[in-house]
């Protein structure tokens, strides 16, 4: 007498979409993977340029910047650009380094130009109210 005995049978595991071979992606779910990349990529590029500007910051605290030369500059040197031949040459020599490089003009400065143009987006915005 043969007694055979069968196994009980397993369910197929269920195996998730993203590992399926035969499962292909609908477009929505690619232009999702693309957008979530574009992410990481965006935000991995944003770290590596804040570390390069604060990199760049504590060196030009410890750098001694000269003054602006085209500050100093006469008018005919102004026109003529002759104001920044040194550094030109001085970049033809060798490498600039952060102490090479002049002192941003005073008219010029980020918080300067903040100023000015808030104070004109403010007196554009009373001038549109006076005119409705």
């Amino acid at each position: 007498m043969c007694v055979t005995t069968e196994l009980p049978r397993r369910a197929p595991a269920a195996v998730s979409r993203e590992e399926d071979p035969l499962h292909t992606k609908t477009d929505e779910e690619k232009l999702q993977d693309v957008a979530t990349l574009a992410k990481e990529q965006m935000e991995s590029e944003w770290r590596h340029k804040r570390h390069q500007s604060m990199a760049l910051h504590s060196e030009a605290k410890q750098a001694r910047m000269a003054p602006n030369a085209e500050e100093r500059a006469g008018w005919l040197s102004r026109h003529t650009f002759t104001w920044a031949s040194p550094l030109v040459r001085q970049g033809y020599r060798r490498q600039l380094h952060l102490a090479d490089i002049w002192q941003i003009p005073t008219e010029e400065k980020a918080e300067r130009l903040t100023e000015q143009a808030m104070h004109n987006m403010k007196e554009t915005a009373r001038e549109r109210c006076t005119k409705s």
